[in-house]
């Protein structure tokens, strides 16, 4: 296994390399898919695998941490981690006298800083989202097989000039470009009373969209509607919340408040490097006027449904911009 050239890597690699430097890191371990596929721009092999980056410059990749972290002339650190590292990897690690610090903060911001032409970038793939939005909306109905959303997604975004997706966390049926909740499990099926979740993850010049929406093709009872009108309102605090220079977790506080005790969670998520990272809820990251994230909130259902909604954000020096603009609420279609 021989390091890869600096000069062959991402024109990302060198602020990705600064971080790491101001953090006081001798160099960066990224083992989770979203960090490996930033630095390398490609696949990055299978799930455990491990890009280490150092400060000097080098960079070498590879299945086993251990090894990577050899191959790229790391002493005993501190090396950054920015995901959890298996028990037994941090044993073999500490065995070897390297000292493991926390990186998650500092890569979380990485990934969600944004030159002018990658906001370019971000904006089009959320209107690729919005396109798939159309195309769901446009044919649901009851009995409808959830092959039939992707196919239509598949068919409206890729005529749009989407070519490509990703899978988020959590992702039900579907495809790369769409991934549905709510279905019968034994017909995949829709029925007239559970809800429809579905999110939209297109890509489009190397970075990422996302909106979720949720649906009911029928009038909504009670606990459904007060379930979405406390999503819909989690979702907007949350957003309204990243303002520029604020911490984000501030977002997720504002989300908490408005969900009261309903049983529901927020994300902000990177929408970067092909698997979106999760900012921690008590995290330090900061939102800036150069700053694309996604915002997911869930709020359940009695009977095991839930509400889902989420948008991309940018967030810009007079605050926070939804790109995708689909409709925060739940849609009733009856």
């Amino acid at each position: 296994m021989a390091p890869i050239a600096t000069a062959q890597a991402r024109p990302a690699l060198d602020r990705l390399r600064g971080v790491a430097e101001q953090a006081g890191f001798e160099a960066l371990l990224l083992t989770s898919e979203a960090g490996r596929r930033y630095v390398l721009g490609r696949d990055t092999g299978p799930v455990g695998a491990a890009v280490v980056l150092t400060v000097a410059g080098s960079v070498a990749e590879g299945p086993d941490a251990v090894e990577a972290l050899s191959t790229a002339g790391v002493g005993t650190g501190p090396v950054g981690v920015e995901d959890d590292v298996p028990w037994a990897l941090s044993g073999r690690l500490s065995d070897g006298g390297v000292s493991l610090r926390s990186a998650s903060d500092v890569v979380f911001a990485e990934l969600v800083r944004c030159t002018p032409e990658e906001r370019a970038a971000f904006g089009e793939a959320a209107e690729l989202a919005a396109v798939g939005y159309t195309a769901v909306m446009d044919h649901l109905h009851v009995g409808m097989d959830v092959r039939e959303i992707t196919a239509n997604v598949d068919r409206s975004v890729r005529r749009a000039g989407g070519l490509l997706g990703w899978y988020p966390p959590g992702a039900g049926a579907g495809s790369d470009l769409v991934t549905v909740h709510g279905h019968d499990p034994r017909t995949a099926r829709l029925t007239a009373t559970s809800p429809i979740r579905y999110t939209l993850h297109p890509t489009a010049g190397g970075s990422q969209g996302l909106a979720t929406a949720t649906a009911v093709l029928c009038k909504a009872g009670p606990a459904l509607r007060a379930a979405a009108e406390s999503c819909s309102a989690a979702t907007e605090a949350l957003i309204t919340a990243l303002r520029p220079g604020k911490p984000l977790r501030e977002g997720h506080a504002a989300a908490a408040r408005e969900l009261g005790d309903r049983p529901g969670t927020s994300r902000i998520l990177a929408l970067r490097g092909g698997s979106a990272r999760c900012s921690p809820p008590s995290g330090e990251v900061c939102a800036g006027p150069d700053t694309v994230l996604g915002v997911h909130v869930t709020v359940g259902v009695p009977g095991g449904a839930a509400v889902e909604l989420a948008e991309t954000v940018l967030v810009t020096g007079a605050g926070p911009e939804p790109l995708a603009k689909t409709p925060l609420r739940l849609v009733e279609l009856y």
